[in-house]
């Protein structure tokens, strides 16, 4: 959400953005808010998995290999992001 609360964040709204970045060759990884702030070595993992596929290093991804994998949230739809916006969602898990 941007800070004026316009909803930039859902399903179909950042595919520009991804096609744009992967046709200048670049890698698009993608985590939610949420994810970030709740799993962060997790995504740690992910990131050192993609590198160590991209440069056939393994050993890239070794520190991470006693953490457990990262726990898919589904994208939301922009009347999803809208609810859980009214629901206060955000501010559940920016407050643990």
């Amino acid at each position: 959400m941007a800070r004026d609360g316009t909803l930039i964040h859902f399903a179909g709204k950042d595919d520009y953005r991804n096609r744009f970045f992967v046709e200048a060759g670049w890698v698009v990884i993608r985590f939610c808010e949420e994810q970030v702030v709740s799993q962060p070595h997790r995504c740690c993992r992910f990131i050192g998995n993609v590198l160590a596929q991209i440069t056939k290093q393994s050993a890239i991804a070794q520190p991470f290999a006693n953490i457990p994998p990262l726990t898919p949230v589904r994208q939301w739809s922009k009347s999803r992001a809208k609810s859980l916006r009214r629901q206060g969602y955000r501010q559940g898990y920016l407050s643990h």
